[in-house]
């Protein structure tokens, strides 16, 4: 058997919201991350030694679906795959869905679209001013709101606060993207050498 090496991480796998918090809270001496799969250590390597890594990936209030009359909210615990499923599925709700699922599928390979999540995608690009999110420029074209729990509660933020607002222990909950009136044209374009 391998003893783990004092400067190796702790890892947490929560349940619930309330409990990440508190594991958080308990570990205010120490460098805490949120993470849910963690695919983003492919893109960026971490930046300081990081002592607790909460992984939220066992957290139910993030995994749902509701479709309400004017929005539909996805919670953060969804991948990138998932979110596609969910927007093609619900495509006749409006005219945004279609192509918003189309942009996501050329977004990062398979693999890495049926792990990572759309949230996590998001933070990214608020802890990396060099990361060019696609989620996050796509969501905010589409109006799509986000909310943001802390541990007295959850906020709604426009994706246009998003990146200047201390994530600081704070988690996405989910996202809400609302319905385009039919006679809206929606279209985007991504740049890239070939689509996957």
């Amino acid at each position: 058997m391998q003893s783990r090496a004092q400067s190796d991480p702790h890892w947490y796998q929560p349940t619930g919201l309330s409990e990440a918090f508190s594991i958080y809270k308990a570990n205010l001496n120490s460098t805490v991350k949120f993470v849910n799969g963690n695919t983003g250590k492919g893109v960026f390597k971490e930046t300081g030694d990081v002592n607790i890594y909460i992984e939220l990936n066992s957290v139910k209030e993030l995994y749902f679906m509701q479709v309400h009359d004017t929005y539909i909210s996805i919670g953060a615990g969804i991948s990138i795959n998932g979110l596609i499923d969910i927007l093609l599925s619900n495509k006749d709700k409006s005219i945004s869905f279609k192509p918003l699922a189309d942009h996501l599928k050329k977004i990062a390979n398979v693999p890495v679209r049926n792990i990572g999540t759309w949230a996590g995608n998001l933070m990214l690009t608020h802890n990396n001013d060099n990361f060019p999110s696609d989620v996050f420029t796509i969501m905010k074209a589409a109006g799509a709101t986000l909310s943001i729990a802390h541990d007295g509660g959850t906020g709604e933020y426009p994706l246009s606060d998003f990146l200047s607002l201390d994530m600081t222990e704070r988690i996405i909950v989910s996202i809400q993207i609302p319905y385009c009136s039919p006679n809206t044209v929606f279209t985007t374009f991504k740049i890239m050498p070939r689509s996957q």
